[in-house]
This record gives C-alpha cells, sequence and structure tokens, in this order.
C-alpha cells in the first residue's frame, strides 16, 4: 500500500523542481498568486504556505486549487472592485497586504515587498520616526475670540515640506465646523513652511461659517501629505484632534472710503466703503446723513443742509461680503462740498456686532458743478471709472472662497481712525476754500 502512494505521488511532482521553489519562496497570497502555477494551502494544524498546484494536498483542499480566495488577496485581476486601486493614501495601501504603494503608480498590486516604511512609517517593521506635532498655536481647544485674522501653526519635531507624491486622492487639509456637513479645502497658497513650522492661514474661510452662536471648527490634515528631509512622512491629523471655538465678539471696522476724502463726486455717484469682514445691512434701516458745508471765513466748515439715505436697496447694497455701496443721485448741490455720516450699527456682522459710527465731517467730498468745463467733466469721469475699478476689485478680493489669500485684521479707520481722517480734511478743507474765494463765484 505504501508502495502505491509513493508512485501516486511522484507521478504528481511538476515537470521540474524549479516551479516548486517558486511556490516555496511565495510568503503571501499575493505573491503566491502573482507566480500563476501555485496556490495557497490554508491548513489548521500548520503555518499556512504557497504549493504548487500538482501538489497532492493542494488538489485535496478546495481553497487552494485554482485562483486564491480573493479575500486573501484582493489584488488578482478577477477580484472586483480592485481594492488597491481605491487606496488614496500610503499607509491605507500598506494595511492591505495584498497591496503596495508606490511613489509613481499609487497603491498597486503587491508581488514581493511591501509598502516602504518612507511612505507609511506606521507600520509595525518600520524603525523610523516620522514627523510629529510638538505644539500647536493657537492650542487645542482654546478660543479664538473674534477677528478677521487666524493663523494656526503646527510646531513639528523636524523640519518639514509637503512630501513628493504626486498620486495620493482627496484633499491635503481642509477645514470644518460642527453641526456643519461641509468641509472646506485649504489652498496650498495659504500654507508656509519654515524650518519645523507649518503655518495656516484660515482668515479667508472665517467668512464661511456663523459664528453665532459659538462653534468649534478644527483641521484635519491627510497622512503622508507633509514630510521630513529623508521623505518620511507625517502621519495625518484626523477629523477632531485640533479645533478651537469660535467666538465673534468685535465689531466690523471700516477700512477704506472710496473716493478719497476731497476727491470730486459726480452728481449721480456712489460711495463705496469696505469693512474688515462680511457685514449685512441692519434690518431696522437707519438713514446715513448727507451734509451740504458751508465753509466760513475763518476756513472752518458748517453743516447748511441735509439729506437723508434710506440703507436700504436701491439706495444702499452690500456687495460680495465686506463692500457697502451707497448710490448719491438726488443727495447733492452741484458744486458744493458735502460730508457722509451715519450712525452706529448701520450694519452689523454676520454675528450680529454692530459697525460703529461715522462721525460728521469725518469724510469730505465736492459734488461736481452742474455745467462742468471740460476739465471739471474729464475730473469727475475720471474719479466715476477709478471708483468703478476699485468696486470691481473688491468685488474679486471680498467673496468668500478657497482661493482667497488671508483679509486684514479689524484695525483701520474706527473709532480713531475716523478722528484722525477728519482732522487731516481740515487743512485740505481751508485750501479748498480759498481757492474758491480766489476765483470766480460761478467758476468755483
Amino acid at each position: 500500500m505504501a508502495v502505491v502512494v509513493v508512485f501516486s505521488m511522484f507521478l504528481t511532482l511538476p515537470r521540474t523542481l524549479g516551479q516548486v521553489e517558486v511556490c516555496a519562496q511565495a510568503t503571501t497570497p499575493c505573491a503566491c498568486a502573482g507566480a500563476k502555477i501555485c496556490g495557497w494551502l490554508a491548513s489548521a494544524s500548520e503555518a499556512s504556505r504557497c504549493v504548487h498546484l500538482s501538489n497532492q494536498l493542494c488538489a485535496e483542499n478546495a481553497s487552494c486549487a485554482g485562483t486564491i480566495d480573493c479575500d486573501l488577496c484582493s489584488a488578482q485581476n478577477h477580484c472586483v472592485p480592485n481594492k488597491c486601486q481605491t487606496q488614496g493614501t500610503p499607509c491605507g495601501c500598506a494595511d492591505d497586504s495584498g497591496c503596495r504603494w508606490d511613489a509613481t503608480s499609487g497603491c498597486v498590486q503587491r508581488f514581493g515587498e511591501g509598502t516602504p516604511c518612507s511612505h507609511c512609517p506606521t507600520q509595525g517593521h518600520c524603525q523610523v520616526t516620522a514627523p510629529e506635532v510638538v505644539t500647536f498655536r493657537p492650542a487645542n481647544r482654546s478660543l479664538h475670540p473674534g477677528g478677521a485674522d487666524l493663523n494656526v501653526s503646527l510646531l513639528f519635531n523636524k523640519a518639514v515640506d509637503w512630501c513628493d507624491t504626486t498620486n495620493v486622492h482627496g484633499d491635503d487639509i481642509t477645514f470644518w465646523c460642527f453641526d456643519i456637513g461641509q468641509m472646506y479645502k485649504v489652498n496650498r497658497s495659504s500654507i508656509k513652511f519654515t524650518a519645523n513650522s507649518m503655518m495656516i492661514s484660515l482668515s479667508s474661510y472665517l467668512y464661511l461659517v456663523d459664528w453665532h452662536p459659538a462653534r468649534m471648527c478644527g483641521l484635519t490634515i491627510e497622512a503622508s501629505r507633509i514630510c521630513d528631509s529623508s521623505g518620511v512622512a507625517f502621519g495625518g491629523l484626523a477629523h477632531g484632534s485640533y479645533s478651537l471655538q469660535l467666538l465673534d465678539e468685535q465689531r466690523p471696522v471700516l477700512q477704506d472710503i472710496r473716493p478719497h476724502n476731497d476727491a470730486i463726486m459726480p452728481l449721480d455717484g456712489w460711495v463705496v466703503l469696505k469693512w474688515s469682514e462680511a457685514v449685512q445691512l441692519n434690518p431696522r434701516e437707519p438713514d446715513a446723513i448727507v451734509h451740504e458745508l458751508k465753509i466760513r471765513a475763518d476756513g472752518h466748515a458748517v453743516r447748511h443742509q441735509t439729506a437723508t439715505i434710506a440703507l436700504r436697496a436701491p439706495h444702499a447694497e452690500i456687495v460680495s461680503g465686506r463692500i457697502l455701496r451707497l448710490h448719491l443721485r438726488g443727495k447733492l448741490k452741484p458744486g458744493g462740498i458735502h460730508s457722509l455720516q451715519f450712525p452706529e450699527g448701520v450694519v452689523h456682522d454676520m454675528s450680529g456686532n454692530p459697525c460703529n459710527d461715522l462721525p460728521p465731517q469725518a469724510y469730505r467730498f465736492r459734488a461736481a458743478p452742474l455745467n462742468s468745463s471740460a476739465g471739471a467733466s474729464a475730473a469727475s469721469n475720471a474719479d466715476l471709472v477709478h471708483d468703478a475699478a476699485y468696486d470691481s476689485n473688491y468685488f474679486s478680493s471680498t467673496v468668500p472662497s478657497t482661493s482667497e489669500e488671508p483679509q486684514s485684521p479689524k484695525t483701520s479707520l474706527s473709532p480713531q481712525g475716523v478722528q484722525t481722517m477728519a482732522s487731516k480734511t481740515a487743512l485740505a478743507t481751508r485750501v479748498l476754500f480759498l481757492r474758491c474765494f480766489l476765483v470766480s463765484f460761478f467758476a468755483c
């Protein structure tokens, strides 16, 4: 009987011992499948191994005969979908024993060596030290009390920069808030590396979320996007690992007004006011006031007549978030000197914080003459064109988007700034009076 068994096994030997050696050298199911002439022999009594398909034990084991089970090696062509192709990060690829990460091709079927430690240093056999975050600034779960600027810095234990990879999927860094389903991609242009530090500017993303009431927001960083100088990748920052409480308690600040002080204003022109953050009109619809000024002999200006502008459409409009435009048609006396005034709270920010007031005579301009000369008309038209261009430029810079650069902080004209602006125009007003006094009344 023993002779028959030995003779039977002899008949099943492969044609060459080289094929047996190929199967014996394969230590993983995928390596075994890649040889095309082997099967994976799973045994409860001994370690699983790769054997030639002609092996009698393989023929008696359903899991060994034919193609290898996709649960053991999902990277085989007959396995749908190919799990390797769905992995977008090196460490995600390394988690599947049938896949390996290739710097050029991404996650591919594994036949031999696995994912290099330089691409995924968190693998159990890796002895390299991956970049780690030592400090967050602002600190994790701290309070950001408002303002238009928010820069988050991550201090690493070594110098870092972007990884040299081209086949990763998804966004590098995302900004998110609890209770808001959308996640916002942070552009690389908003991120700066300096030695061990990475600074992320989130200023342009603050306008995309409502801060009232207080809201928890944070950052997510995908694995294998940031590397040290040796190419060893940072493991990433998981959702919820770093967050800040956003609570806006600061007023929107008036940063600029166009046309500038003492400009010539077309009779159907408008004033453009730029704020430090996105604003909205006060639903109570307070009035702005246009004062006609008279210049006394001593050069001081006094209010002569007033006209009101209802801060609602079509007289007032919010343009692209941070821009308030006031239309002055029908409010100006030709050739007259005017000032613009409005009370506290004509606009609110998105959290309901009111703006400061614009005091009387802080901002002045001269209306174009009704029958202006060619020079005066040219000056008015040029001013109008300049104002329209200024307004247009602000449209593009104030629309919240993923490509927007950080906005300016809440500092500028209010309240001390508008007082400074008023004092700077006093001398100009006196000069204007003397000029008008020296020429004829009608020319003025």
